[in-house]
Formats: C-alpha cells, structure tokens, sequence
C-alpha cells in the first residue's frame, strides 16, 4: 500500500461507481473545510494507465476540486474491478451519508460481476441472507415505482412495509404515497398497512387512503378511522332524518346544499387555476350566504 499526492487532473471516476447522488451543501461544506483545515482521510485509487480511477472517495475527490486544489491524499493499490467493487461498498457500509438505495444497488453489482450467493455476499458484509434478500427485494418495488419518499430521499424500511400490502404494484403505490405525504415513521406506516388490509371493501380502503393518521400517542390510526366513522354516521342519521320531512323549507335548504357540494366537487376535480376575481366572488357571496343563513335560523326560532 503507497499513500501518495495524486493530482486531481489525473483522477477518474469508478466505471463501477455505486454512489451518484451528493448533498450539494454539504458538499460545498466539504469543500470549504478541505481549504481550510486540509484533508484528514485519504481516498483509494487504483492506476488505470491515463492516472488513477478512484476506487472509493468520490466526494472528497469533488469536493477537493471545487476547493481549488490541485493534489489529494490518496491510498494508491492495485485491485482488479472486481475487488475495487467490493472495496467501495465495504466503504460505504460505514458511511451514514451515503444514500440506502446506492448501496442496494451496489450489492446487485457485486453479485453480478463476482458470481458469487445472497448467501456468500451476505456474510461478506456481516448481514443476514434474509436482510439481503429483503433489501434486494425492496430495490425492485422502487425501480417499480412503488417506494416512499421522506425528507427527498427513498425509505428503505418504509417502502419494506409498502410490500406487505395484499395488491398489486398500484394499490402498493397508493399507499406509499399516502407514507410519503405524511411523513409516518415507520410505526405509524404499519399501521396503515395493516388497516389497509384489513379493509374489505374498495370503499374501505378509500377511507384508508383519505384519512390522516393522528400522529398522537396512545391513538392508533385504526382508533381515528373508528372515530371518523362515528362522526360520519351521526352525520348521515341527522340528514335522513331532515330528508324525511315533508317541510318545504327543509328542503329547499337541502337541494340548496346539494348544489353547493356539486360546485365543489366540479372546483376540486379541475385542473385549471380560477382566475383572482372568481375567488373574490365566491368570497364575497360566501360571507352574504352565511349572514342569510344566520338570518333563516333566528326566523325559524322565533316562529
């Protein structure tokens, strides 16, 4: 092993490169503290016959040349591709910045270019062949488009969650993107899963999907689907019971309600944008309908 001051011009990136994704502002961090304080950790290279390629260091690489530097420190070894992939993935197993989805991909790499068992890699990296097998399992559903985002960056153990969902690939995107939307922990996500599936009904799994999880301790998502629908029935009851009256007054406040849920239901499934004088008079007739209303109600309670 030789440690060295490779120029920077020299370096070239891995043709096997697992990790493509860089913070911008933790780069520029990065780079601002190599200027300031020097480099404290060296890179691995390998020479490739036109300078080195970097078996693992990328972003320090970077961040060195956005410093302005003209060398880096760098471990220089020989390595066939092979053990230049295993290398950079061991590396990233100990570095919490590097994204969970890049490392998956690595690990995919890696089987394929050494031919070796879930198995054997598994041990390699000190895992399980379950845990392997589950994150490999995982990278497909993401490259399917079923995975939940939290934060700009996919959620491994979210998304392993999401696969539990008894549905195909969009029920399990429905799903994940109710997880992505709310920021659940992943708790909070099973619940959801588990409510999912225990709906029997499209209508069911509809509530499951449009109601919020409470986020509050000592009450579970099922508890706040129950009380939605204690809310929901005392609230059918009551207008059954004023559908069934013969009053016209009733009912002419009924259909009056009827139209103004349709209006909202045409405003909300439009993908246009209202124009600010359309806003203006709803608003305005908004708060003359209220005043009309109070009105109605203290005739009714005088008569």
């Amino acid at each position: 092993m030789i440690i060295e001051n490779v120029p920077i011009k020299d370096l070239n990136p891995s043709k096997d490169q697992v990790r493509i994704t860089f913070n911008e502002e933790g780069m520029d961090a990065l780079a601002l503290s190599l200027k300031e304080q020097g480099q404290e950790v060296p890179i691995k290279v390998r020479p490739n016959g036109k300078g080195y390629e970097i078996i693992y260091g990328h972003r320090r690489a970077e961040a060195s040349k956005r410093a302005g530097l003209k060398t880096i420190v760098a471990i220089v070894e020989d390595a066939d591709d092979e053990e230049a992939l295993l290398k950079q993935i061991l590396e990233n197993e100990c570095r919490e910045d590097v994204d969970d989805v890049e490392k998956i991909r690595g690990y995919k790499k890696l089987l394929a270019k050494r031919g070796c068992t879930q198995a054997e890699l598994a041990k390699m990296l000190g895992w399980s062949g379950g845990s392997l097998s589950r994150q490999l399992k995982t990278l497909e559903s993401v490259d399917c488009g079923v995975k939940v985002i939290n934060s700009g960056k996919v959620s491994i153990s979210k998304t392993q969650e999401v696969l539990r969902v008894d549905g195909g690939v969009n029920e399990k995107k429905k799903v994940a993107s109710k997880l992505s939307s709310e920021e659940l922990t992943r708790r909070q996500a099973r619940e959801v899963v588990e409510a999912y599936n225990a709906a029997s009904t499209a209508k069911e799994k509809k509530k499951v999907l449009q109601v919020r999880h409470p986020k509050r301790r000592n009450w579970r998502f099922e508890d706040e689907l129950d009380a939605v629908d204690i809310v929901t029935k005392s609230r059918d009851k009551k207008l059954k019971q004023a559908e069934l009256t013969d009053d016209p007054i009733v009912k002419n406040y009924l259909d009056a309600m009827k139209v103004y849920r349709d209006a909202i239901k045409q405003a909300s499934a439009s993908s246009r944008r209202f124009s600010p004088e359309a806003v203006q008079f709803i608003d305005t007739r908004h708060n003359s309908i209220s005043k009309e209303m109070l009105t109605l109600k203290e005739v009714l309670s005088n008569v």
